[in-house]
């Protein structure tokens, strides 16, 4: 969270909304797989058991498909799949990016090799490279 406000601090970010897309279109890629990465770990490390709470231990993504083996009741509910699938529509648009789907094309001209970055460091470099090349625009 502090490079936003060190960017910020160093100039390299202002309230516009040409500079809020570029943030998106550099960085999101890389929360989105940091994020996915931290779920992953959460729910397959160990939780240690707590006998004075009786909470009982084990892997939560195992303790939440299988909680019989914990000596729970399972309250997962048979569903359509249908209904899955239009739940999916009405919440997560078809087609839904995280930036304006033309800041690519502004892009190609100033990195014409774009691939998105994979770590904060690519996101930050390529960050800098649009924002100096938008300010002499």
């Amino acid at each position: 969270m502090s490079l936003f406000k060190d960017l910020r601090d160093a100039g390299f970010y202002k309230d516009y909304c040409l500079v809020k897309e570029c943030l998106r279109f550099c960085f999101l890629p890389v929360i989105r797989h940091e994020l996915r990465l931290v779920a992953e770990l959460w729910n397959t490390h160990n939780n240690q058991g707590k006998t004075r709470c009786e909470v009982e231990g084990g892997k939560p993504y195992v303790m939440f498909l299988t909680p019989e083996i914990h000596g729970k009741e399972n309250y997962l509910v048979n569903v359509d799949i249908q209904d899955v699938e239009a739940a999916c529509k009405e919440i997560y648009p078809e087609n839904c990016v995280d930036y304006n789907e033309n800041f690519e094309e502004l892009v190609r001209p100033i990195e014409p090799d774009y691939e998105p970055p994979s770590n904060e460091p690519e996101a930050l470099k390529l960050y800098i490279k649009i924002i100096d090349c938008l300010k002499n625009v």
